[in-house]
């Protein structure tokens, strides 16, 4: 069916040289013959300055090279070309485009706990990993930053979180002296965080009976 609407499309030239319609007129072709005919026919169409084959200005309309193509595709045992209009092309380009953009995610919003509550979780959180004892500004930062990372929690203003650490049962607030600028000291805030205290039973002494 190609070799007949190729037939129609493609003329002989005038200098006699055989050509596509030579080629699909004669019943039994040898096939390596007709495929480099149909070559030597694509060879000489129009293309744009990256080699591809031009289309025509109709966006709707078969381009004349698309059925030679697909004919040598089909005798080459080639993926057939899925395009015979600029149409078509444009449709395709459009899809791929679109396949590849990327895709809006949206972000995940992490809980955050009232601050009391987070203060109480993440001294837990440094006593059961074994995080105990002097902590100045940057190491809690980091140690907050991690407690809250692991258990996916948005962060509470540190500000707030601090204030409430020295409510926490074995957390103690202090300053210490950090060096001097001119003759100026200089203090920073430091925090103690102990293991909590285990309550000791209290065994009252027996009575000796009379």
């Amino acid at each position: 069916m190609l070799g007949a609407i190729l037939a129609k499309i493609v003329r002989p030239d005038r200098s006699g040289r055989t050509d596509v319609a030579a080629v699909v007129s004669n019943p039994e072709p040898d096939l390596a013959q007709r495929v480099a005919d149909l070559r030597a026919y694509l060879r000489e169409q129009p293309r744009d300055q990256l080699g591809n084959l031009i289309y025509p200005d109709d966006e709707n309309e078969v381009a004349d090279w698309f059925p030679a193509l697909a004919e040598v595709c089909l005798l080459t045992g080639q993926a057939q070309p899925r395009w015979p209009t600029r149409r078509a092309l444009n449709e395709a380009i459009a899809l791929c485009a679109a396949s590849l953009a990327p895709v809006a995610v949206t972000p995940v919003e992490l809980p955050q706990l009232d601050a009391a509550v987070a203060a109480e979780q993440f001294v837990e959180w440094l006593r059961r990993t074994n995080q105990v004892g002097v902590f100045d500004t940057d190491r809690l930062s980091r140690a907050y930053k991690a407690h809250c990372e692991q258990h996916r929690l948005t962060p509470c203003p540190e500000e707030t979180l601090r204030k409430h650490l020295s409510d926490v049962d074995g957390v103690k607030k202090g300053m210490v002296e950090a060096g001097k600028i001119g003759n100026r000291r200089r203090r920073r805030t430091e925090w103690i965080i102990s293991r909590p205290v285990k309550a000791t039973r209290r065994v009252e002494p027996l009575g000796i009976a009379a």
